[in-house]
């Protein structure tokens, strides 16, 4: 705690945000007036968290008074969190320059503050809340390294007259902070496309990326990342985001599959070759309800060598052992493995293939 002049630092019970005690803040216009707090790390901070509660008391002439300032080793300054006199809007400066910020500081009332700093040249991340409100965040600003917290006021004949409760200050290490990186959009599950596209972000500003597919090694890309031309199954994307030296030691994964079986319902508008006009009239002509085929014993799923468009061309076998079907209700049934289209084959309501793990019918037509 330092003063000078008329200013003044003390520890007083009189107006408090909680508990017992709260430190007030005063300086005048008088010659060598400061008055200002000061807490210095044991080592150069590269991420910082700061909260407390500030009140200002009374307005001062014109220009800004600091709520908490930032300096590195060598005692400069390198942020500052400042309160507009008369407007009582806020705003901050970093080695980037001055931003406005969209909340305010009325006269004589409590606010709560929460500053997140991490350090870098274009890429540092300032974070600001107030009242529990996100008012700012940029992960593109430029900020060094911090070692000292100051409260109060270091610049000389200010009029100030604040009071400060219940700040803390953490930081997680002294060395820089590694990135984590999360891909927020992009195919998942089983699709029917052979192009992906992918969006990712990074929680530290200016971040670099590698990308890399299906355990191939990374290579620089950014946000989205596109891919073409991509073959049928199973595969895998991953990204990790670079930053302050360090890279996520934890990259963003995901999984997806491809398949582009066509899923084909029967036609009812066609004659089958081969069949009377008789035998067309009796066919389905429309599409009513879903079914579902038990799963009794293993049995090998097959293909069918064509598709029957009428019951009386049902005569075609799903597996090697499997007697033709029946020309009862006729469906179409999709087989699915492991989340993925594999087979499509056709079978009847209530006979049709078992022993699948996933058989999923799509309407079928009875017939009339």
């Amino acid at each position: 705690m330092k003063t000078g002049g008329d200013g003044t630092a003390t520890v007083q019970t009189g107006i408090v945000k909680s508990g017992t005690y709260a430190a007030r803040f005063t300086e005048s216009t008088g010659r060598n007036s400061f008055a200002y707090a000061r807490a210095t790390l044991p080592a150069d901070q590269n991420e910082l968290t700061v909260n407390g509660d500030v009140q200002f008391a009374t307005e001062g002439s014109s220009g800004t008074v600091p709520s908490l300032r930032l300096f590195d080793a060598g005692g400069t300054r390198r942020f500052s969190l400042d309160r507009q006199n008369g407007s009582g809007a806020l705003s901050f400066t970093d080695g980037a320059g001055t931003v406005a910020l969209g909340g305010s500081l009325p006269v004589a009332t409590w606010g709560h503050v929460d500053v997140h700093l991490v350090s870098g040249a274009g890429t540092a991340l300032i974070e600001i809340q107030l009242n529990g409100s996100l008012i700012y965040s940029n992960q593109a600003r430029t900020l060094s390294a911090m070692r000292t917290l100051q409260i109060g006021n270091d610049t000389k004949k200010q009029i100030l007259n604040a009071y400060v409760d219940n700040v803390t200050i953490s930081a997680p290490g002294g060395g820089p902070t590694a990135p984590n990186t999360t891909i927020t959009s992009g195919p998942s599950g089983t699709v029917n496309a052979t192009t992906a596209t992918f969006a990712f972000t990074s929680t530290v500003g200016g971040s670099t990326f590698g990308c890399s597919l299906d355990g191939g090694a990374a290579t620089g890309c950014s946000s989205p990342a596109s891919y073409t031309g991509l073959p049928e199954g199973w595969h895998t994307f991953t990204v990790a985001a670079t930053a302050n030296g360090l890279t996520d030691p934890t990259p963003a994964s995901q999984t997806w599959g491809i398949d582009l079986t066509p899923t084909r319902r029967l036609s009812g508008r066609s004659r089958p070759s081969g069949r009377s006009r008789s035998a067309t009239r009796r066919q389905p002509s429309r599409w009513e309800r879903t079914s579902t085929i038990s799963v009794r014993r293993p049995l090998e799923i097959g293909t069918p060598r064509r598709w029957p468009s009428s019951p009386g061309d049902a005569r075609h076998r799903l597996g090697r052992d499997r007697p033709p079907l029946s020309r009862e209700h006729l469906v179409q049934v999709v087989v699915r493995a492991a989340g993925a289209v594999r087979e499509v084959a056709v079978g009847v309501d209530g006979q049709g293939p078992v022993g699948v793990e996933l058989v999923v019918l799509v309407p079928f037509h009875e017939r009339q």
